[in-house]
């Protein structure tokens, strides 16, 4: 297996490079700059028949492995309501300053915004566990036009660029299954806030909660303990955030589980360009609905 951990910018040169050599891939997300090239990626993968997991290591934190158990057990009842909220840190590249080195996300066109990256890691998070989407409504906001760049020690270079990408991302919406959602992602925040997304069900709730405001990317960083109907459920020692990668102990990391999962030929947990493009598409909504003003239908 190949990986595909470059810039966005050359996910699709590399990535077909790749499949041209008849090489399975794990790709990370966004998988490509838009959906056209993630489509191209796809395509090219199919016609060589190689096999692809796409880098949405949040499917197995610990927390959204148990949180999948939990409801489809059936605890909490049919699901019939979902709020998640999430904060990326001051300097998660969406702040009011960005690394001289992460320029490049400034740009709308490259793919790197905040709902192209967070959108999607979340959305595909939520739908993989609570089920697709049948429509949304969003609001995108700018609420930093001027980005401050710094060097690597964190000092300002004398340089600004301006941005127009969202630092509020607003979603709510129904799912297939009938139950409504809502979405908070926000950045620029002075410091990190609120990781928390409560399943409510007919019988029963569960809450995801990290409080720790020391974090900086927040939904990949984070670290949340799970309650059901109020009392703390023990997490198995794996699948730790999404960001960790400990060489010593790799095949319990999240992005480990997901190779497993694919070396164990477990399809359906680990997610391929298949639901990478269900992610662009639920993303292509969320801007088109922000854009038109109106509810858009999946």
């Amino acid at each position: 297996m190949l990986v595909v951990a470059v810039r966005v910018t050359h996910h699709k040169e590399v990535a077909l490079k790749a499949i041209k050599g008849g090489k399975d891939l794990f790709i990370e997300w966004p998988a490509g700059r838009n959906l056209e090239e993630t489509k191209e990626i796809h395509e090219a993968a199919m016609k060589m028949g190689v096999k692809t997991v796409v880098g949405f290591q949040l499917r197995f934190t610990a927390y959204a492995l148990k949180a999948k158990s939990i409801i489809e057990s059936g605890e909490i009842g049919k699901v019939i309501a979902s709020s998640f909220t999430v904060s990326m840190g001051p300097f998660s590249l969406y702040g009011p300053a960005t690394l001289e080195g992460y320029k490049y996300v400034l740009d709308p066109s490259n793919g790197c915004t905040l709902v192209d990256i967070a959108g999607g890691h979340l959305f595909d998070l939520l739908t993989y566990i609570l089920g697709p989407i049948a429509s949304l409504t969003a609001l995108l906001q700018n609420q930093i036009p001027s980005i401050t760049i710094i060097s690597s020690d964190g000092k300002p270079t004398g340089e600004t660029v301006s941005f127009d990408g969202p630092h509020q991302i607003c979603v709510s919406g129904v799912l297939v299954s009938g139950a409504v959602f809502n979405v908070n992602i926000q950045s620029g925040a002075k410091q990190s806030s609120d990781f928390n997304w409560v399943i409510h069900g007919e019988k029963g709730t569960v809450r995801i909660r990290d409080d720790d405001r020391t974090r900086q990317m927040g939904l990949f960083d984070a670290s949340p303990e799970v309650y059901l109907n109020g009392s703390k459920i023990e997490l198995e020692d794996v699948g730790v955030s999404a960001m960790t990668v400990n060489s010593e102990n790799f095949d319990t990391t999240a992005t480990g589980l997901a190779w497993k999962a694919l070396a164990d030929g477990k399809s359906g947990t680990y997610a391929t360009l298949v639901e990478a493009l269900k992610a662009k598409e639920v993303i292509a909504a969320i801007k088109k609905s922000s854009k038109e003003g109106k509810r858009v239908y999946l």
